[in-house]
């Protein structure tokens, strides 16, 4: 009998720590005041900011981190991230990048264009999750297309295979593409 609760007490522990983890990542991104900004579990609907949900964690620590120490200027990220340490920075990225989200064509695509150019130009890179760049599709479009401006005015930089893929887009091309990305939602999994 005794050894058969020894068990049960050690399994209950080793299973908790995980639950603890994502309870502490989940208060700290509440704490933070991420999802006023950012959406209900990093999912934002429209508008300028972006929705972090899923995103790739190597991805939102090289963000998150450049807002932090300067690299990367934003409205209000700076002020926000400048009194994170690199453990707090460091659970933000593992915590959004854990939530299941996917993206959800809205209509038939309607941008056929767009869709050609996306998937000949930007899909390698953001469609491929090991590629630690963002996902694009689903995220909000004013949003990345503030981005795309500001990449090609040099206010933000890139990796060159961005360069190449940026430069390779006419303006009406890239909006073309822009229009096709419109036409995706982002939902989070349940």
């Amino acid at each position: 009998m005794l050894k058969t609760i020894g068990m049960l007490l050690l399994c209950t522990v080793l299973m908790s720590a995980p639950v603890l983890a994502q309870a502490q990542t989940e208060h700290l991104m509440y704490s933070n005041g991420c999802v006023n900004c950012h959406g209900l579990h990093g999912v934002r609907t429209g508008g300028m900011i972006p929705s972090i949900a899923g995103q790739p964690e190597q991805y939102l620590y090289q963000v998150l981190s450049g807002y932090r120490d300067g690299s990367l200027k934003g409205t209000i990220m700076n002020r926000v991230m400048e009194r994170m340490d690199g453990d707090r920075v460091k659970a933000l990225a593992e915590g959004f990048g854990r939530i299941d989200v996917r993206t959800v064509l809205v209509a038939p695509v309607s941008e056929p264009v767009g869709e050609r150019h996306y998937l000949e130009h930007c899909a390698g890179c953001h469609d491929a999750p090991t590629a630690g760049a963002p996902w694009v599709r689903g995220q909000n479009v004013e949003y990345t297309r503030a981005v795309i401006d500001d990449l090609r005015k040099g206010r933000r930089t890139m990796s060159e295979e961005m360069t190449r893929a940026v430069a390779a887009l006419n303006d009406a091309e890239l909006q073309s593409v822009l229009t096709y990305l419109a036409q995706w939602t982002l939902e989070r999994s349940h």
